[in-house]
């Protein structure tokens, strides 16, 4: 039979040569069924070889350099490289129904191993990485032995980690060639199998890798609903597989609300199988980790903290370290999150000495920054300081421009911050140099402010008016500046140190001029977003005191927020996390997200945003903004349930439930009767009834209602 091709070339599987000096011991020949070398327990489990009788003819194969014995750190056996002379010879010597009950055994025993390497790769990385690359050849020709015996479970099993293992390796040309022929050999059932599930699934993983997120739903989509018409296997751990796909391919597209059922389900798999499986026990503190991390982005600090913690423990009894050191990290930012950075700070500290083990730069240069940053909110300049000195010299090593660039400028606000300006100035120069070789105008006129108020402060007068100038030049460049007048109020500052008072007023004179046409340009726009947006504005208001049925209104919003290209979510995200510094939440976001973001805030000081805005007119008007899709300003019955639900909240603001009224009191006038029908639900709903009385609606309206009302 032909070898078909997947990627392994014949030169690998060299001739027969004699070798007649050799002394062969009963069951030395078994020995041909492996590739250029073994781990010597895996030798031994293979063909089951007495161990006296083996020990005794390896002193014999070593004598005469037929094998080389490698030793491993922390392997439990060394690995044994076999002269290429030796393995042919013994080819010959070999029976073909022995060779077949080896064989037989050796796919089954490489077809685990590699599905034991391939989930359990973060806990020991060093170690299992060494162990695939030297066990990749004899776990390729396993796959062809699958192949050649139409083991469709094993192939499939087999092709997707050694898919992987290749990638890693960097030997692609291999890798694209067994993808390209297990492609071949899959063949699609009518009822989803468990070889076509491992295709699609992984399929799906390399498009979210991609950052085809929306793609990769749509394959985890097709999986999930394959599996509810059906599956020709017992796949309930595939299942919630899929399901942790698809959450996660629904957290990358922002859409919280609906990861966080996919990842509530996934649970409810794992832990109904976490008896019967230690890979499904292991699942379940993943799937709490990723639920948290949604719970997180939309602003539910306390219960996320819960399931990180429920994670951690799962994931420390597996003693997976990079997922402990992956879920201490996050505990760290929620903790910092909370203001409590005494425990952030021990969080992030442990999570980096686990990183440091495991050897993953970009990892521990993240939580040295992020370090810095909980120092830093304490004060703790010295500390800070270091933190950020370990993070600027990895991004630097490992190349990472941008993030040493901004590394760069952390250390030089902590030194000013601090008081060290010299220091300071050392900093914002390297971070400036960096920036341009970058070409980031942003970072340069960053930089050039504060080296600017660093001379004046210091009297270096035209050194600061050097900086100040290139400053304004570039902000007048800059379309996306908000701040054009601040190189203006540090040239009237240097004016007036040197005494020129006709400069004083002429700079002064432009910084206003600039804040005002500034306010000016923006208002007509600022007033057209405000009435757009009234309503999230003020469900973001009312989910900052609880109301989850405002987050879930606002959760929907978030994806058309991005398809107009607003740079929004992250801000509102902060805002439920408890941060209110305008600075904080309106650095790097356009303008109208920048308007928006300054009405929420407004609104949460109890000051109305909405004064020069005709309420009448906004109430029940489409969204006009020319990004938004026409079929998306339609209202679902879903969401005219939501925003009755949010209206209804003790901490809703009074316009919305007002708003609400109105459009109930349209209803009332509809000569519909399920219009009017569902006005009553609606009133009965904004007068605080969580269970009001669907007799009178249809009953797909009344299934509607219920889903809403159960989820709120």
């Amino acid at each position: 039979m032909a070898e078909p091709s997947i990627g392994i070339t014949s030169e690998e599987y060299p001739n027969p040569v004699s070798l007649e000096n050799l002394s062969v011991s009963d069951g030395l020949p078994d020995l041909a069924v492996f590739q250029e070398g073994v781990l010597e327990n895996n030798l031994l489990s293979i063909t089951g070889m007495d161990k006296k009788l083996w020990q005794s003819a390896r002193v014999e194969l070593e004598s005469t350099a037929l094998v080389t014995v490698e030793s491993i750190p922390d392997a439990a056996s060394p690995f044994l490289h076999f002269h290429p002379i030796l393995l042919p010879w013994l080819a010959r010597l070999l029976a073909e129904d022995r060779r077949q009950e080896l064989e037989a055994q050796y796919r089954k025993h490489y077809c685990g191993l590699a599905k034991f390497l391939f989930k359990n790769e973060s806990r020991t990385p060093d170690l299992i990485r060494s162990i695939i690359a030297r066990e990749i050849p004899n776990m390729k020709y396993a796959l062809y032995l699958c192949i050649r015996a139409g083991e469709s479970e094993r192939i499939m099993e087999l092709g997707i980690c050694l898919e992987r293992f290749l990638e890693d390796l960097g030997r692609l040309q291999e890798r694209d060639g067994i993808v390209k022929n297990l492609e071949k050999l899959n063949s699609r059932k009518e009822k989803l199998s468990n070889a076509e599930f491992l295709m699609q699934i992984r399929k799906g993983e390399a498009l979210l890798q991609e950052g085809r997120a929306a793609d990769a739903e749509k394959v985890f989509q097709r999986l999930l609903e394959s599996f509810e018409a059906g599956a020709d296997y017992d796949g309930e751990y595939d299942y919630g597989m899929a399901l942790v796909g698809s959450g996660r391919c629904l957290t990358a597209q922002g859409l919280h609300t609906r990861a966080i059922e996919r990842h509530r389900d996934a649970i409810d798999v794992f832990e109904g199988l976490s008896g019967k499986r230690s890979d499904a026990e292991r699942m379940v503190g993943y799937s709490h980790a990723d639920l948290a991390d949604n719970l997180k982005d939309i602003g539910q600090l306390d219960e996320a903290k819960m399931h990180y913690e429920t994670s951690l423990d799962v994931i420390r009894e597996n003693d997976e370290q990079r997922g402990i050191s992956v879920v201490l990290g996050r505990l760290g930012t929620i903790a910092m999150m909370q203001d409590d950075l005494k425990g952030a700070a021990e969080k992030i500290s442990e999570a980096l000495r686990i990183c440091q083990r495991l050897d993953d730069p970009p990892q521990e240069a993240a939580y040295w920054y992020e370090l810095g940053t909980v120092h830093e909110k304490s004060e703790n300049w010295d500390d800070a300081d270091q933190c950020y000195h370990e993070a600027m010299f990895i991004y630097e090593r490992i190349g990472d421009l941008p993030k040493l660039a901004q590394s760069l400028q952390q250390l030089a606000d902590v030194t000013e911050e601090s008081g060290r300006l010299d220091d300071a100035e050392k900093w914002y120069l390297k971070a400036l140099e960096l920036d341009e070789t970058l070409s980031d105008s942003a970072g340069i006129s960053f930089c050039c402010n504060n080296l600017a108020c660093i001379c004046l402060e210091q009297d270096r007068l035209d050194e600061a008016e050097t900086y100040a100038l290139r400053a304004r030049k570039i902000n007048e460049e800059l379309e996306t500046s908000t701040e054009t007048w601040k190189p203006f109020e540090i040239l009237a500052q240097i004016a007036d140190k040197k005494g020129d008072s006709k400069k004083v007023d002429t700079w002064r004179q432009k910084s206003e001029k600039s804040q005002d046409e500034f306010s000016e340009g923006v208002k007509p726009q600022v007033s057209k977003l405000l009435k757009d947006f009234k309503l999230v504005i003020e469900a973001v208001v009312a989910a900052c005191v609880g109301n989850e049925g405002a987050k879930r209104t606002v959760d929907k919003s978030f994806e058309r927020f991005r398809k107009g290209g607003w740079r929004i979510e992250d801000a509102i995200r902060a805002i439920w996390a408890g941060e209110r510094n305008e600075m904080v939440l309106a650095r790097d976001i356009d303008l109208g997200s920048r308007a928006i973001v300054l009405a929420i805030l407004s609104l949460l000081k109890g000051q109305n945003p909405f004064e020069d805005i005709d309420t009448e007119e906004s109430v029940g008007a489409e969204q006009e903004t020319e990004e938004w899709p026409e079929e998306e300003r339609e209202i679902s019955l879903t969401d005219l349930i939501e925003m009755a639900v949010l209206a209804s909240g003790s901490g809703a603001p009074p316009e919305i439930k007002e708003q609400m009224m109105q459009i109930v009191h349209h209803m009332a006038g509809e000569p519909v009767p399920e219009v009017n029908a569902l006005g009553q639900v609606l009133k009965a709903i904004l007068s605080g009834d969580k269970n009001p009385d669907l007799s009178s609606l249809p009953d797909e309206m009344a299934a509607v209602v219920r889903e809403v009302l159960g989820e709120s």
